[in-house]
């Protein structure tokens, strides 16, 4: 996870253990928060809550630093609620130490407050903003799960976010990590669930395109694609995603993977990302595996494959089926989807999600 530099002007200064007024001394300092970053989303669990990280570097020697909450709407305003202060570290820290602590919440979306004391005395603050508990899912697959749609798509409710290799953001296509420059039907999807579960989003989308499940598989001679998968279940941490999303059987279409190569490739590649995640991470797989010029035989058979591996799996879901999105009103190359295409595959996998969430 980066680190953040948040910068903080302070109204005191801690200098060889005396406070100094900042006006006399013109002196001004930075916090380093690396965890939470603004924008990130934290699985919410079981009992509607999630412990949310916080971690950063002390400027100012210190011995007790406490966190809150403050609750916000949607676009950013604050309710006009917020949790009781909570002491998360109350040991002596010296400048330039670290600190780790953790705050429980309830799902929402905050700005989490942070202040820093020294015998009681508060020597600085900061914030991060904003800050979200809700439902996290990982995208994985080829084309149509990544950033070919013809059209890129914006997020209406400002509480969906993706994360990439620069950090937690506003969900915006193209999707950080996911190859190509285009749109994704994620943005929408995250919008539909925000509305139906009034939650913060969060979306990983390591999809790639043009690739075949056996080089998602996690020892391949064909590539390394599976380590997109680990890195995005390193960020979200345990229990820190409700699924992993999988659109993908165009190319093995084109291949000619049997029905029972592809399950098999399939289940070992679900089978892996749990043994890295250490739980019992669900799955949703989509039903796809058109390209033009092929016949519906041969199209069956990566669609029998993957029905196999959820009829043969509890935890893993029937996705939106997208072989009959065809033609130009649903994609505008025969292949990757337009805008229309984009926002029907989005509002598929949303009405996938909502039946998994039901069984869990």
């Amino acid at each position: 996870m980066r680190h953040y530099l948040i910068a903080l002007l302070l109204t005191t200064t801690i200098f060889s253990g005396c406070v100094f007024d900042e006006e006399k001394s013109g002196i001004e300092e930075s916090i380093f928060i690396t965890s939470p970053e603004p924008f990130q989303v934290f699985q919410r669990q079981a009992d509607g809550t999630a412990n949310i990280s916080i971690s950063g570097i002390v400027v100012s020697s210190c011995n007790q630093i406490d966190a809150q909450l403050v609750y916000l709407a949607a676009n950013g305003s604050e309710l006009g609620n917020e949790t009781e202060w909570e002491t998360i570290v109350s040991t002596e820290k010296s400048a330039g130490s670290t600190f780790v602590g953790t705050i429980n919440a309830n799902a929402g979306w905050f700005r989490l407050e942070l202040r820093f004391t020294l015998n009681e005395t508060i020597v600085n603050s900061t914030n991060v903003s904003p800050v979200g508990v809700g439902e996290v899912f990982i995208t994985a697959g080829q084309s149509n799960s990544a950033n070919y749609g013809s059209t890129t798509l914006t997020p209406t409710d400002s509480r969906v976010s993706s994360w990439g290799l620069d950090g937690w953001q506003f969900a915006v296509d193209p999707q950080p990590i996911a190859t190509g420059e285009g749109g994704t039907p994620w943005p929408h999807m995250g919008d539909l669930l925000a509305q139906r579960y009034d939650v913060p989003i969060g979306l990983i989308s390591v999809g790639w395109g043009a690739t075949s499940v056996e080089q998602w598989l996690p020892t391949t001679a064909t590539g390394d694609l599976f380590s997109r998968i680990e890195l995005a279940l390193e960020e979200v941490g345990p229990q820190g995603a409700r699924a992993i999303l999988w659109h993908q059987g165009e190319s093995d279409l084109a291949l000619k993977t049997s029905t029972e190569e592809y399950a098999q490739h399939l289940s070992e590649v679900i089978n892996a990302s749990r043994d890295v995640a250490g739980w019992e991470l669900p799955w949703i797989v989509a039903r796809a595996s058109y390209l033009p010029s092929f016949s519906n035989e041969s199209l069956a058979l990566i669609i029998d494959a993957q029905q196999l591996v959820i009829d043969n799996d509890p935890l893993t879901y029937e996705g939106p089926y997208t072989d009959d999105m065809i033609g130009e009103k649903w994609r505008y190359d025969t292949v990757h989807f337009n805008e229309a295409g984009l926002i029907e595959h989005a509002i598929r996998w949303n009405e996938s999600i909502v039946v998994m969430m039901k069984d869990l």
